[in-house]
């Protein structure tokens, strides 16, 4: 985005309008370049009435509240453009804000960037080559340099980036902390209940019925504090996208597969705690009584 304006005059223009539109030259098929879908109109396509027409973003339609954009004459510069199309809306400035009011000029022969769609199935490299052999040929004089579109957006969210890394971290070492403790609280238990398992055994019950009981009570934690982190975590996570205009909503099965992951986390860790008080013989711990 090249420049901030006030919104061009129209007829109907209210007198107290203040709206400030972001601006940009461009050249033919703009929109089909950057894939930006048109909701209205045409693109630009290298006509002579190209040099006294203009695109606008949706955002602009809207907070210029114009019903029939299409056609409509806008005095900006001292020049009169004709809106030959509207765009949707795409996101050029911070991801946190709502999409800015855009118009799109026409200029073919003005240029401080080229922007270039690399056609599907090309490598990256060989069509950079090849752009820098046509680039060198007609500007020898001035360096190549060149950025990908994506990689520049993506820039846009270094801090969501780095706040994932260190939650992934912190995650990881809290569940591992956390396995340690369940641990623990699996072997304090089974001590305490060594010769109840062991009479148990003598009665005639299964590992598989041993380990289900033990696992049970655990199991009866996880649940309360799954239900208890549920709520905070989906008003947290809510809270933080709502400061985003363009966002995902946060599905149920996400919370699903976080408590089955919670589950099988839990029957393994009491279980490999578990197993071998239950496969022991039951007359060490009973020799005793």
């Amino acid at each position: 985005m090249w420049w901030n304006t006030g919104a061009p005059d129209y007829d109907g223009k209210p007198a107290n309008a203040q709206i400030i539109m972001g601006g940009l030259e461009t050249d033919v098929d703009f929109a089909k370049t950057m894939g930006v879908k048109m909701l209205q109109g045409h693109d630009f396509t290298g006509t002579p009435a190209d040099s006294t027409s203009m695109l606008l973003n949706k955002a602009a339609v809207d907070a210029m509240k114009l019903k029939k954009p299409i056609s409509m004459q806008m005095r900006y510069g001292g020049k009169t453009y004709t809106v030959i199309g509207v765009t949707d809306n795409v996101i050029m400035k911070s991801p946190f804000e709502p999409a800015y009011p855009m118009m799109f000029l026409y200029d073919a022969s003005n240029s401080n960037m080229n922007t270039m769609r690399i056609k599907a199935g090309v490598p990256a490299p060989k069509a950079v080559a090849v752009l820098e052999t046509v680039f060198k040929k007609y500007n020898p004089s001035v360096p190549f340099e060149y950025k990908f579109v994506d990689q520049e957006f993506q820039k846009k969210f270094i801090t969501e980036k780095l706040i994932s890394k260190l939650s992934n971290i912190f995650s990881a070492l809290a569940i591992f902390i956390c396995c340690l403790g369940l641990a623990g609280l699996a072997s304090f238990t089974i001590e305490k209940r060594f010769r109840e398992i062991g009479v148990r055994k003598v009665l005639g019950a299964s590992v598989r019925q041993l380990l289900l009981l033990i696992s049970k009570e655990f199991l009866k934690l996880v649940v309360i504090s799954f239900v208890i982190a549920v709520p905070v975590t989906y008003w947290l996570m809510n809270n933080w996208l709502e400061n985003y205009k363009y966002r995902i909503n946060i599905h149920w099965g996400l919370f699903v597969v976080v408590g089955l992951a919670m589950f099988a986390l839990t029957l393994i860790v009491v279980s490999l705690n578990t197993l071998k008080a239950a496969m022991a013989n039951p007359v060490k711990s009973l020799r005793t009584e």
